[in-house]
Order: C-alpha cells, then sequence, then structure tokens
C-alpha cells in the first residue's frame, strides 16, 4: 500500500462537489436559476468523470486500499486527512456519482423544486449530499468517517422535509430520530 501526500484523484472525486457548491453560493437564483441547475449537473457529472478514471486506474488484482493519499491534520489528536478506495468502495463511489446526475437532472422538471421555491437551496442540498457520501466511502479515518456520516443526515433531512411528498415533515423527523 503506498501512500501519497500529494494531491490524489480520490481527493479531487471527493472535494469536485464542493468546488460546486462554492460556485453556487456566489450565484443569484433570482437571475440565474437555469445556470444554477446546469451548475449543479456539470459539477455532478465531472465528479462522475472523476470516479471513471479512479475505477479505470483501480487495480482489480490489488485486494488492499488504493489511490490513497494520507495528511497529518491532528496528529495530536490521532486525526488525519487520509483517503483511499478498496474494491468495495470504489463500486459504491461509483454507484453514488453515476446516481446523482441522473437525479439532478431529473429534478429539473420536477415541478415541486419550483412550486416550493428555494432552487438554489436544492442543488446546494444535492451537492453537499453527494459529497458527504462520497467522504463516507472514501475517508478511512474514523473520526472523519463519522463526520462525514452526520453530514449526509443534514441535506437528507432539509431534502425530505422541504420537497418530500404530503407526510415531509413527519418523514424528516423519522429520518433524523432513527439515523
Amino acid at each position: 500500500m503506498e501512500f501519497s501526500s500529494s494531491l490524489s484523484l480520490t481527493t479531487i472525486t471527493l472535494f469536485l462537489p464542493m468546488v460546486g457548491f462554492t460556485i453556487l453560493l456566489f450565484m443569484n437564483e433570482q437571475k440565474d436559476k437555469e445556470a444554477i441547475k446546469w451548475t449543479a449537473f456539470g459539477f455532478s457529472v465531472a465528479t462522475f468523470i472523476a470516479s471513471l478514471l479512479m475505477a479505470f486506474q483501480f487495480d482489480n488484482n490489488d485486494s488492499g486500499l488504493q489511490l490513497a493519499q494520507r495528511i497529518n491534520w491532528l496528529p495530536s489528536l490521532g486525526i488525519s486527512y487520509f483517503v483511499g478506495v478498496d474494491g468495495l468502495s470504489m463500486l459504491l463511489v461509483l454507484l453514488s456519482t453515476v446516481i446523482m446526475p441522473i437525479a439532478i437532472f431529473a429534478s429539473f422538471n420536477a415541478g415541486v423544486i419550483e412550486e416550493r421555491g428555494r432552487v438554489k437551496l436544492y442543488y446546494l442540498f444535492m451537492l453537499l449530499l453527494e459529497w458527504a457520501m462520497i467522504g463516507v466511502f472514501v475517508v478511512q479515518d474514523l473520526i472523519i468517517f463519522y463526520i462525514f456520516w452526520e453530514v449526509t443526515l443534514v441535506p437528507m433531512y432539509f431534502l425530505i422535509g422541504i420537497w418530500g411528498a404530503e407526510n415531509r415533515v413527519y418523514a424528516a423527523v423519522k429520518f433524523f430520530l432513527y439515523t
């Protein structure tokens, strides 16, 4: 198992949704609704392409951790930025990154998003969710894993609670309590 301290493809794949998230933060929802949708979709597709590049570099004959990067972050607490993929996590990253652009594209004509407003917030939550899901699958440090796991709850809670079906608030509360 080889570790790199330089920027890895795993890190690029992990943080592409956050780059899109940051760009969306500075876009004007009143003027740029279509641009917001396409920017979220574009960054989600770029993340999928990066995950495909990871899959092409992945060696199926090696059962260990691959495409790894480790940077000591808080060594006194035993916390480090440590990412990498094995066979299962590689498949889960691919699955997450192939589903997210489909979900974002499918939401373009979903009347409920426009009807309930906050189009920008919806796409911000979608990119935040993609970032957190990828983080759950690639991070190797237990404390950072727990942070990513908890971060996935936040956008899911709001996606269910704001843009969900009839009993969306009840469902969001149940989701939050039982997860």
